[in-house]
């Protein structure tokens, strides 16, 4: 891990300007993210009650098995 950073690191300044080239590399697909149909949803109040448990079971399930 440290071998890693060494090569990464030196092309920035410091560790907050890496953070802000991540996100400025992957601001698009953060946006894309924030506009799933469930986090719209979520986020407006509007999701289905069985919809949210189902998400709910499957992150669960993942959790516990990868």
């Amino acid at each position: 891990m440290v071998i890693a950073l060494t090569v990464i690191l030196p092309s920035c300044d410091n560790e907050k300007n890496y953070t802000q080239k991540i996100w400025d590399e992957n601001y698009g697909s953060y946006q894309e993210i924030l506009n799933l149909p469930i986090n719209r949803e979520v986020a407006d109040g509007t999701l289905p009650k069985n919809k949210f448990r189902n998400y709910i079971i499957q992150d669960y399930f993942y959790l516990q098995n990868f």
